[in-house]
């Protein structure tokens, strides 16, 4: 009878590269999170400083959820089309760009 000895594989080096990649993935996917969470716990300080009353607020929260809903599945048919860079980016600048409209409105229309 032989006993082959107990050899662990060697683990993959991440390359720099990747693990700037995946920094970005896991800083990007915490600040989408983020996002989602902190709308419920703002809301009545939303509500104050653009004069909408509770209805209205909720409404506001039931849009953001909604387009989540419908961007979702969305993404893999922009994934078959784009690279996963491109999607990204777009996604990223998208974001970044509803986030800082959402920063500066005084009021709701």
């Amino acid at each position: 009878m032989t006993v082959t000895p107990n050899v662990s594989p060697t683990p993959e080096k991440i390359s720099p590269a990747n693990r700037i990649v995946l920094a970005l993935l896991l800083v990007s996917a915490f600040v989408v999170m983020l996002n989602e969470t902190i709308v419920g716990v703002a809301l009545p300080t939303i509500m104050k400083d653009l004069g909408v009353d509770p209805v209205t607020g909720q409404f506001l929260v039931t849009a953001y959820m909604l387009t989540m809903a419908v961007v979702i599945p969305l993404t893999g048919f922009l994934m078959k089309r784009f690279t996963t860079r491109q999607v990204f980016l777009g996604a990223i600048s998208l974001f970044v760009a509803g986030t800082a409209v959402g920063a500066i409105a005084t009021l709701l229309p």
